[in-house]
């Protein structure tokens, strides 16, 4: 996508903020997913594998890995 590494991040907090203020999720810090390897990131991240994204969600401990892709975003 054409947003900058710093506006991805900004997306990522904004959405973590608005999941836990719902109060129906638990947020896992996001720094946890230096635990998981580059190779389960990469494919989870192109959406290719289902597995890894169950790997990853058994490192961390949660029940729901939330994965997309952004093809639009306008920030208000």
């Amino acid at each position: 996508s054409g947003m900058t590494a710093e506006a991805k991040r900004q997306l990522q907090t904004n959405l973590a903020a608005a999941l836990a203020k719902s109060d129906k999720y638990d947020i896992a810090d996001v720094r946890h997913t230096q635990n998981a390897s580059k190779d389960n990131l990469a494919a989870i991240n192109s959406g290719s594998s289902t597995a890894a994204a169950v790997k990853l969600g058994k490192q961390l401990g949660v029940k729901y890995v939330l994965t997309g892709t952004v093809t639009e975003y306008t920030p208000k």
